[in-house]
């Protein structure tokens, strides 16, 4: 699924940190997206933005929802050449270090499709940013 883009931007705004999750279809076919995993009702639910300092992971602290498989009204249909961008607020979701510091991060998840066994992974590049700003 190679071209199925992920982008992630993480912008800071005193100690409050926000992701932007971009995910485009440059494909030819549609594609379906877990809505869970892509933040459809603006809920995080698992550690899919995965951020780091200096090499070493930051705890995530959040919500750990184990979901039911997902069915056909679970996903979310991507046409060919359209996006889907959701802003999340996560700075309550991790466990950041006391000061000010620059972290790194991105978003990964591994997505199934409907009426089928397979997974695919979506994976954005890295972005970096200062928290607490």
């Amino acid at each position: 699924m190679s071209e199925i883009i992920a982008n992630v931007f993480f912008t800071v705004d005193g100690t409050t940190l926000r992701a932007t999750l971009c995910v485009t279809n440059k494909s030819s076919n549609p594609v379906y997206l877990e809505k869970s995993k892509v933040f459809a009702n603006g809920i995080v639910m698992n550690h899919l933005f995965h951020l780091s300092y200096e090499g070493v992971q930051v705890r995530y602290i959040g919500i750990m929802a184990k979901l039911r498989e997902p069915q056909l009204e679970d996903f979310m249909k991507l046409e060919p050449g359209d996006s889907f961008e959701k802003t999340l607020y996560i700075s309550n979701h991790y466990e950041f270090l006391e000061g000010k510091h620059q972290y790194c991060g991105f978003y990964k998840a591994y997505h199934s499709l409907p009426n089928a066994d397979d997974l695919w992974e979506l994976q954005s590049d890295k972005a970096k940013f200062v928290f607490p700003g």
